[in-house]
């Protein structure tokens, strides 16, 4: 299914923006009455942003506005994600807490680092597929020891090439909700001189002293960005991440100016990928309003990336 322009905007900007005039806006465009909702539905449910949606246009006061079964099916799948997280937060608890008490550290990464910091302000408001855990190298048997302990178990790994990726094959426990992959370190192959194992625990945070650790406010916004951009190629495939776009939004609104951009530029351009940062830090900027490097220029290029994202989305 493609997306047209109108059912684009409510999903992108209903999720995103945050000013002043997105509510009026918004409801202008609802009231218009040109929204194709099967597409809002589409596009917020390959996007992973459906549970975010709800929740962006609910506190925005437009929910009454949405035709009854929009509505209905939007709060339903937030209603649902909010349960499914609640039990993931329980699980991702146990597992860490067994972990320590073997003693093995861990980091959270993607998802579980979300969940964990209640980075989006409401546990339901954002979809995850599986719990992300860092341990050292060195950990690796003790870790895999104590969630066999736990009832966690392998599957066949049918991964292409199990040895580009960045974490041991997922092991799931019988009637949880998601599988837990341990990593060693928190990118793929290809990232990984963008960010390594040693920089992420170097500079990671914990809140308590037995507590997992999580990436520091410039490593977890670099990582959201990386495995967007870098490992899956979204802008390149021309697929605009809302979810990732979602995830670096609510970061900058937790963290502000903790996010070294500069630093993250700079990391982009060192490994020649700075056209990548350029394009995904336009396209934030035009969807969200929110400018972390206010001095870089917008490109021609990045415009274009744009451009061809949402012309992918629409029919002829």
């Amino acid at each position: 299914m493609k997306v047209h322009g109108a059912a684009w905007r409510l999903v992108a900007e209903g999720l995103l923006r945050s000013d002043e005039r997105a509510r009026d806006d918004l409801a202008q465009l609802i009231s218009l009455g040109g929204i194709a909702w099967p597409e809002v539905v589409y596009l917020a449910d390959s996007q992973y942003v459906t549970p975010g949606l709800w929740k962006a246009l609910d506190e925005k006061g437009l929910a009454p506005l949405l035709p009854e079964d929009a509505a209905q099916y939007l709060r339903a799948v937030y209603e649902m994600n909010l349960n499914r997280n609640a039990a993931l937060k329980k699980q991702l608890a146990e597992i860490v807490d067994a972990l320590a008490v073997s003693g093995v550290e861990t980091g959270l990464i993607k998802g579980a680092a979300h969940l964990h910091a209640d980075m989006h302000g409401d546990l339901g408001a954002r979809m995850m597929t599986d719990l992300d855990l860092m341990v050292r190298e060195s950990d690796v048997p003790v870790a895999q020891g104590v969630l066999a302990t736990l009832g966690y178990g392998a599957i066949p790994d049918e991964r292409p090439d199990p040895a580009m990726h960045h974490h041991l094959p997922p092991v799931f426990r019988q009637g949880e909700f998601a599988g837990v992959e341990l990593h060693t370190e928190p990118t793929n192959l290809e990232a990984r001189r963008l960010l390594d194992a040693e920089e992420y625990w170097r500079d990671s945070l914990t809140a308590s002293q037995n507590g997992p650790r999580t990436p520091s406010p410039t490593h977890g916004a670099l990582l959201a960005i990386v495995h967007s951009e870098v490992a899956d190629r979204n802008l390149r495939k021309l697929i605009p991440s809302l979810r990732c776009l979602q995830d670096v939004s609510a970061k900058i609104g937790l963290h502000g100016n903790a996010i070294d951009w500069d630093d993250i530029a700079e990391r982009f351009r060192k490994e020649g990928q700075g056209s990548v940062f350029e394009d995904f830090l336009y396209i934030l900027r035009t969807l969200t309003g929110q400018a972390p490097l206010p001095e870089a220029t917008q490109r021609l290029r990045s415009r274009v990336r744009l451009y061809g994202c949402r012309q992918a989305l629409r029919l002829p």
